[in-house]
């Protein structure tokens, strides 16, 4: 089972159940293919949770509804869902626990096709307290940062990345119950660390185009064949050739507002430009968006094309991470040194007793029979 882990990819001959990570787009698909009701849904609220009025159709809605119902979702998961959409809209604030709740339901049906299926391996990731700790890393710890978080922001994210470990504690304790027995492996992606550099310019802002749609038809950009959001600011454009690539990536290098770029961009295989918006600091609401159209010059209004994505930046990786390896629980023992990420892998297919590949450039740590490490 490989269940939301990032920039999967699916070879022939793979068996087993996948659920693609919600930024995946159509390079990947969910199998078994009762899931994809369940990913399309997720997939387009995390890819547009920044976006004003951004919304899913009722029909994919009760798809979704009905799908969770059906697959393991628990009562008390059903019933944190229903108290976060009250509190919200009672209180006008704390949208973001949405994610929590999220990682709870994805937990839920991990565990129901867990338990059906009782894979060999099994990974399982999910990215919430990444989430808090980019955006509120600010309101735990005010002290590191130059630009302060106030009194009305405080009172409701001051816990904020407390209350993402916290989640993850207790989905990781329902984990160990549902594989009971299984050797567990914790890896973290990335850690954090404050984000300084845009302290004394205001803080790092992050502006997203409005509607991918409108904003290629305003730019006139040629042959787009899709558009897939990447994670905050960043998208990556398809092309039905390499000519109407090439065209669209001088349209796009061209872009300004005034002599500042806007956009960053760069090629990539496949007729694909790889694109985000390089404007991180507040600008005027009248500002101009400037660019090159066939030798001729073009402009429009920024706030026409793009939206401010409302939170200060003030989080971003460290690359320091944890590798815990566990069967028991019950002692431990400490690793002198760093683990190399590259060792990983080597390290999951001993403890499954399997050859490692002779190309693996990092060896396996060494993991005794019970323990912790």
């Amino acid at each position: 089972m490989i269940w939301s882990s990032m920039n999967a990819v699916v070879r022939d001959g793979f068996k087993g159940v996948l659920l693609p990570d919600p930024w995946a787009g159509d390079s990947i698909r969910p199998t078994p293919s009762n899931l994809e009701s369940f990913y399309s849904f997720v997939s387009k609220n995390v890819q547009d949770h920044t976006k004003p009025g951004a919304a899913v159709t009722r029909f994919e809605t009760l798809k979704f509804l009905w799908f969770i119902m059906t697959h393991g979702v628990s009562i008390g998961t059903f019933r944190g869902l229903a108290s976060q959409l009250m509190n919200e809209k009672k209180t006008g604030r704390f949208r973001w626990r949405r994610a929590f709740v999220l990682d709870r339901i994805i937990a839920d049906i991990f565990c129901h096709f867990y338990s059906r299926f009782r894979p060999d391996l099994a990974t399982f990731f999910l990215n919430s307290t990444a989430f808090v700790q980019h955006r509120f890393w600010r309101n735990m710890d005010p002290d590191a940062f130059q630009i302060k978080p106030t009194e009305v922001e405080q009172a409701e994210l001051k816990n904020a990345v407390l209350e993402g470990y916290q989640n993850m504690d207790r989905i990781l304790g329902k984990l160990r119950k549902v594989a009971k027995g299984a050797r567990f492996c914790l890896v973290t992606a990335h850690s954090q660390q404050p984000h300084l550099k845009h302290e004394s310019s205001g803080g790092k802002v992050t502006f997203r185009p409005k509607d991918f749609q409108k904003w290629v038809v305003a730019l006139k950009l040629p042959g787009v064949a899709k558009i897939e959001p990447v994670m905050t600011e960043q998208f990556r454009i398809f092309f039905h050739d390499q000519k109407s690539m090439e065209d669209s990536f001088r349209i796009l290098s061209s872009m300004k507002v005034e002599t500042e770029p806007a956009i960053s961009v760069r090629k990539e295989p496949n007729d694909a430009l790889f694109c985000g918006c390089s404007i991180h600091h507040s600008i005027d609401k009248d500002s101009k968006l400037n660019w090159i159209d066939n030798g001729n010059p073009k402009e429009d209004s920024f706030y026409a094309l793009f939206y401010l994505i409302a939170a200060l930046k003030s989080g971003r990786h460290h690359p320091d991470g944890i590798f815990w390896v566990s069967r028991d629980f019950n002692r431990g023992i400490v690793h002198e040194g760093r683990v190399p990420v590259g060792s990983v892998a080597a390290t999951v297919l001993n403890l499954m007793d399997l050859p490692v590949p002779v190309d693996f450039q990092t060896p396996a740590v060494d993991i005794p029979t019970s323990g912790v490490v």
